[in-house]
């Protein structure tokens, strides 16, 4: 049995949730990571996002997002001492739950290409790579 709880991701949890992803290898962050953004973010996909605590310690997150066609999950992460013992996964299954829930059949992710570790994850999972599109973004 695990020793973490999960729950929704709420701004209480911001700097908690940045300083993780800070120093998770592989992940970028950008401007839309700050508060304001955040916060903005939050409030489109209500309760769909996910913290993980193990003794009042945020060890774990996933964004989760959709349009009312296609859902994201992103930023995945977890504290290195508690990988591969099923958090990750857990945190991915209700992200996709939550999705399916809401009536979605689509859902997809972004994965730097060169991070090799999460594109196993990932297909681990049962995602499938699409090396035919290519992701184009305006900033």
């Amino acid at each position: 049995m695990s020793d973490w709880t999960i729950e929704p991701l709420t701004m209480a949890d911001h700097e908690e949730v940045l300083a993780l992803w800070k120093a998770t290898e592989g992940l970028c962050l950008s401007e839309d990571d700050e508060a304001a953004p955040f916060a903005r973010f939050l409030a489109r996909n209500p309760g769909s996002s996910l913290v993980a605590r193990s003794g009042g310690k945020l060890v774990g997150a996933i964004t989760v997002s959709h349009d009312g066609r296609t859902g994201w999950l992103s930023r995945l992460a977890v504290v290195p001492e508690l990988r591969r013992q099923g958090l990750g996964r857990e945190l991915a299954r209700r992200g996709v739950e939550a999705l399916r829930s809401a009536g979605l059949r689509q859902v997809e992710i972004q994965v730097l290409g060169s991070n090799e570790h999460a594109r196993a994850f990932w297909r681990e999972e049962g995602f499938e790579e699409r090396p035919n599109v290519l992701l184009l973004a305006f900033r």
